[in-house]
């Protein structure tokens, strides 16, 4: 989304909901693409984006990247490679993270982080 109001010189979450109302903007669309996206859920997502700094993403990018790589060069579960990264990302903080995987045994299930965003 960060590099989504780059790339447009949106600088706000008002500018992103005020961009994807405006039908032109629309035209043309990837279907999944943030364009195609209703406006009011793009800016929630915009919002949510601003609470990180770029060393932040690049890191959490970064963090994704090598999950991806240990599901296909090891035996590793994709879930557990998501879920180590998540926890990775996350790092340690009070922030609720909430049942992204439904199985109880899930280390994401409930867990209570600290992280200052």
């Amino acid at each position: 989304m960060l590099v989504f109001m780059a790339e447009r010189k949106l600088r706000t979450p008002q500018d992103v909901n005020a961009f994807l109302n405006n039908p032109e903007n629309k035209k043309g669309a990837a279907k999944g693409s943030i364009e195609d996206m209703h406006p009011y859920r793009a800016q929630m997502i915009a919002e949510q984006a601003q609470r990180y700094t770029p060393a932040e993403m690049i890191q959490a990018v970064k963090t994704l990247r090598d999950a991806l790589w240990q599901t296909t060069s090891s035996t590793i579960k994709p879930q557990l490679a998501l879920e180590n990264a998540l926890l990775k990302i996350l790092g340690t903080g009070k922030k609720i993270i909430f049942n992204a995987f439904p199985k109880k045994n899930s280390a994401l299930s409930a867990l209570s982080v600290d992280k200052k965003h």
